[in-house]
C-alpha cells in the first residue's frame, strides 16, 4: 500500500475547502515527495491520531474527460484527543538537492533555539523523530501555558478598562470644573444631563465599577493570592490554587469553584464577574476563592 492509498482512511480529514462541497471519495489522491515514503506507514500504525489536510496544505487538480478530480497533498497536520501534537511538512534544502522531510512538535520546539522544526533527508530519522516526539502535552505544560494566556487576558483586560476610565474622566474635566467644583456636588448629574454629557457621566460610573473588578482580580491573580487557575482538559478541570495542582472532575469539583466556574461559562471569553473572576478563553478561567482571602 502507499500514502494515496492511506488518504481513503477514517483518520484523514481534508478540509471542506478543498473538496468544494463534494466527498472525500469523490477524489484521488496524491502525497507529495518525500512524504509519500512515509505517510502510509505513519497513518496506519497510529489510528488513535488525525490527520488533518487544511486548504493551505494541498491543491486540487480539476477533473479531465479521463480523471477524477485529485488532491495533492503537501503537509499534515497531526492531532490526537482534539489537540495538535505535530505537522509533518517538506522543506526545500539547495544544500541537499531537493525536498526533505520536515518535523516539527511541542518537543521539537522546546530543543531548538533557532529553529523549530527537524529537517533530514532520512525517511527512517523522520520516522523516528515522529514515534519520539508527537505526544500530548504534560499537565505541566498545559497549566504554563494556560497561567501565561490567564495573565495575558487578564493584563490587557486591565490597561483597556483603565483606559476607558481615563478616557471618559478627560472628557467630563470641563464640566467638573465649571460645576462640580465651582457650585454644588449635588447638582452635577443634572448638570450633567442639561449639557448632553450624561452619556459620558455613565461611562465614567460604569468604568469605575468595572475598573475595581478588573483590578481586584488583577492584584489577586499576579499575587497568587485569592484565586484559582482552572484549566478544562478533556472532561475534566485542573486547578491550580497557589503551588498546588489538582485533578477535578464534574462530580468532584468543590461546589464553590462549580458555581463560580458555571457562571463564568455562560460569558465571552475575556469577561469578568464581579466576586467570582475571569473567563480567559474558552478553557481556561481565573476563580476568586474566598476561603484564601481569609486564610
Amino acid at each position: 500500500m502507499d500514502a494515496s492509498t492511506a488518504m481513503t482512511l477514517s483518520n484523514v480529514t481534508i478540509s471542506d475547502k478543498l473538496l468544494c462541497g463534494r466527498r472525500k471519495s469523490d477524489f484521488d489522491f496524491a502525497v507529495e515527495k518525500p512524504l509519500h515514503e512515509i505517510m502510509w506507514k505513519v497513518i496506519t500504525e497510529n489510528p488513535t491520531w488525525e490527520f488533518k489536510v487544511h486548504e493551505y496544505y494541498g491543491q486540487v487538480k480539476s477533473e479531465t474527460m479521463d480523471t477524477r478530480p485529485r488532491i495533492t497533498v503537501s503537509k499534515f497536520a497531526v492531532f490526537k484527543d482534539g489537540e495538535e501534537i505535530g505537522k509533518i511538512d517538506r522543506d526545500y534544502r539547495y544544500d541537499q538537492g531537493g525536498h526533505v522531510f520536515s518535523i516539527t512538535s511541542n518537543a521539537i520546539r522546546n530543543e531548538r533555539e533557532r529553529i523549530s522544526s527537524y529537517r533530514t533527508k532520512d525517511a527512517k530519522k523522520a520516522l523516528a523523530a515522529i514515534k519520539k516526539t508527537f505526544s500530548n502535552k504534560s499537565v505541566g505544560e498545559r497549566v504554563n501555558e494556560a497561567l501565561a494566556e490567564a495573565n495575558r487576558v487578564v493584563g490587557r483586560q486591565t490597561s483597556r478598562k483603565r483606559g476607558d476610565h481615563q478616557s471618559a474622566l478627560h472628557s467630563l474635566v470641563p464640566l467638573m470644573k465649571a460645576f462640580a467644583f465651582v457650585q454644588h456636588p449635588d447638582e452635577f448629574k443634572k448638570y450633567a444631563v442639561i449639557s448632553g454629557q450624561a452619556h459620558n457621566l455613565a461611562k465614567l460610573r460604569e468604568a469605575e465599577a468595572e475598573m475595581l473588578t478588573v483590578t481586584d482580580i488583577e492584584a489577586k491573580f499576579k499575587s497568587d493570592k485569592g484565586t484559582s487557575l482552572v484549566l478544562l482538559s478533556s472532561g475534566k478541570y485542573l486547578v491550580k490554587t497557589g503551588d498546588d495542582i489538582q485533578l477535578y472532575d464534574d462530580n468532584t469539583l468543590p461546589l464553590d469553584m462549580r458555581g463560580k466556574l458555571g457562571m463564568l461559562k455562560l460569558v465571552e471569553p475575556e469577561q469578568m464577574i464581579e466576586g467570582v473572576g475571569c473567563r480567559a478563553t474558552t478553557e481556561v478561567f481565573v476563580l476568586l476563592t474566598a476561603e484564601r482571602e481569609l486564610a
